[in-house]
Protein backbone atom coordinates (compact mmCIF):
# COMPACT_ATOMS: atom_id res chain seq x y z
CA UNK A 1 0.00 0.00 0.00
CA UNK A 2 1.15 3.76 -0.08
CA UNK A 3 3.53 3.82 2.82
CA UNK A 4 5.91 6.26 2.31
CA UNK A 5 5.43 9.02 0.29
CA UNK A 6 7.46 11.94 -0.47
CA UNK A 7 6.34 15.54 -0.03
CA UNK A 8 5.44 15.87 -3.29
CA UNK A 9 3.54 12.95 -4.07
CA UNK A 10 1.47 13.95 -1.34
CA UNK A 11 0.90 17.08 -2.23
CA UNK A 12 -0.12 15.45 -5.82
CA UNK A 13 -2.69 13.13 -3.97
CA UNK A 14 -4.13 15.83 -2.01
CA UNK A 15 -4.53 18.08 -5.01
CA UNK A 16 -6.21 15.00 -7.12
CA UNK A 17 -8.60 14.87 -4.55
CA UNK A 18 -9.26 18.46 -3.81
CA UNK A 19 -10.07 19.32 -7.22
CA UNK A 20 -13.00 16.00 -7.39
CA UNK A 21 -14.56 17.86 -4.58
CA UNK A 22 -14.46 21.21 -6.16
CA UNK A 23 -15.66 19.93 -9.32
CA UNK A 24 -18.05 17.73 -8.00
CA UNK A 25 -19.54 20.72 -5.73
CA UNK A 26 -19.69 23.40 -8.95
CA UNK A 27 -21.36 20.71 -11.29
CA UNK A 28 -24.03 19.98 -8.05
CA UNK A 29 -23.84 24.01 -7.61
CA UNK A 30 -25.00 24.68 -11.36
CA UNK A 31 -27.79 22.23 -11.44
CA UNK A 32 -29.46 24.34 -8.37
CA UNK A 33 -28.90 27.79 -10.02
CA UNK A 34 -29.92 26.69 -13.69
CA UNK A 35 -33.21 25.03 -12.31
CA UNK A 36 -33.88 27.36 -10.21
CA UNK A 37 -33.28 30.34 -13.26
CA UNK A 38 -35.44 28.45 -15.44
CA UNK A 39 -38.30 28.19 -12.38
CA UNK A 40 -38.19 31.76 -12.36
CA UNK A 41 -38.59 32.38 -15.95
CA UNK A 42 -41.23 29.87 -16.67
CA UNK A 43 -43.01 30.98 -13.57
CA UNK A 44 -43.00 34.79 -14.81
CA UNK A 45 -43.86 33.40 -18.11
CA UNK A 46 -41.38 35.37 -19.95
CA UNK A 47 -40.62 32.12 -21.82
CA UNK A 48 -42.48 29.16 -22.65
CA UNK A 49 -41.16 25.90 -20.91
CA UNK A 50 -39.44 24.06 -24.09
CA UNK A 51 -37.37 27.54 -25.07
CA UNK A 52 -36.92 28.12 -21.10
CA UNK A 53 -34.88 24.86 -20.65
CA UNK A 54 -33.11 25.23 -23.69
CA UNK A 55 -31.50 28.87 -22.96
CA UNK A 56 -30.92 27.76 -19.36
CA UNK A 57 -29.02 25.05 -20.07
CA UNK A 58 -26.79 26.78 -22.63
CA UNK A 59 -25.82 29.76 -20.36
CA UNK A 60 -25.55 26.97 -17.91
CA UNK A 61 -22.36 25.38 -20.31
CA UNK A 62 -21.41 28.93 -21.03
CA UNK A 63 -21.18 29.37 -16.88
CA UNK A 64 -19.16 26.55 -16.41
CA UNK A 65 -16.55 26.71 -19.40
CA UNK A 66 -16.05 30.22 -18.21
CA UNK A 67 -15.51 29.49 -14.63
CA UNK A 68 -13.52 26.30 -15.64
CA UNK A 69 -11.32 28.53 -17.37
CA UNK A 70 -10.79 31.23 -15.33
CA UNK A 71 -10.32 29.67 -12.20
CA UNK A 72 -7.62 26.70 -13.36
CA UNK A 73 -5.14 29.04 -15.04
CA UNK A 74 -3.82 31.02 -11.93
CA UNK A 75 -4.21 27.54 -9.86
CA UNK A 76 -2.42 25.98 -12.30
CA UNK A 77 0.36 28.57 -12.23
CA UNK A 78 -0.02 28.37 -8.10
CA UNK A 79 0.73 24.70 -7.97
CA UNK A 80 2.90 24.14 -10.68
CA UNK A 81 4.89 27.02 -8.45
CA UNK A 82 4.93 25.03 -5.56
CA UNK A 83 5.89 21.57 -6.96
CA UNK A 84 8.61 23.29 -8.78
CA UNK A 85 9.76 24.91 -5.49
CA UNK A 86 9.02 21.45 -3.70
CA UNK A 87 11.21 19.44 -6.01
CA UNK A 88 14.06 22.10 -6.12
CA UNK A 89 14.48 22.15 -2.45
CA UNK A 90 18.05 20.57 -1.16
CA UNK A 91 16.54 17.40 1.42
CA UNK A 92 17.81 17.20 4.61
Amino acid sequence: MLTHLDLASSLAIALFFSFVLVVAFEASNGFHDTANAVATVMYTKSLPPVPAVLVGAEFSKLYRIATAWLLSLPITILIAGAVCYVLAAPTL
